[in-house]
């Protein structure tokens, strides 16, 4: 997870969030419809503030608009900008059998006083955390699921096959500014699983402006 700035509400919810809250509240519906707040022009925000990755796990593919306090317990916010969040489906289904533990007790990628990295940290793939915190939100999105180890694993993989084949003939403090460029990029925002890179990239003391 990494910190995620919230850009300007897109103008089609600015202008259709009223209606769309009142026809909500008037009917007798558990959900609302999802072409309203998952409209392109709400998605396509969306993924330009998260790099197209899950807010939640930063994985990257196909992605669902997420109510952040969940329309159940606030069906005040069901359009409300600050509470629309990209999620990964299976980050979106995790959270569903833990929802006990309130969104408030997480950390929240998009509070500004709140970076990710004082409460989660990486051990190889695998995720832990810094702070009760941190367990909350690791265990209410399940971000030590298997096949999320897996994925943060062969990114990993990847990593290191490009360590490997840039320090036959030299260190890693003599390679140049293209090959540190290469690397660095792991850890770039809009790369897939960046904050685990970084925590790795502290945790060795390497390329310390990543």
């Amino acid at each position: 997870m990494i910190r995620v700035k919230r850009l300007d509400e897109p103008s089609v919810l600015a202008e259709k969030k009223a209606e769309w809250q009142s026809k909500y509240d008037a009917s007798a519906k558990r959900r609302p419809e999802s072409k309203q707040y998952a409209h392109p022009q709400i998605v396509a925000r969306l993924r330009t503030m998260s790099h197209g990755k899950c807010f939640y796990c930063e994985a990257s593919g196909k992605m669902t608009v997420d109510h952040y306090i969940e329309v159940a317990e606030r069906r005040d916010l069901t359009f409300a900008w600050e509470n629309l969040y990209l999620a990964c489906p299976d980050c979106q289904g995790k959270k569903l059998p833990n929802k006990t533990i309130p969104a408030s007790d997480c950390v929240d990628p998009c509070d500004e006083a709140t970076d990710p990295a004082d409460h989660l940290t990486f051990d190889a793939e695998s995720i832990s955390w810094r702070t009760p915190r941190g367990e909350q939100t690791v265990k209410k999105y399940q971000l030590n699921r298997e096949l999320l180890d897996l994925e943060r694993a062969r990114s990993l993989r990847a990593f290191c096959d490009e360590v490997i084949g840039l320090t036959r003939t030299k260190s890693l403090k003599e390679i140049g500014p293209a090959e540190r460029e290469r690397l660095l990029r792991y850890g770039r925002g809009d790369a897939p699983f960046s904050s685990m890179f970084r925590a790795h990239f502290e945790r060795h003391g390497l390329l310390r402006d990543a």
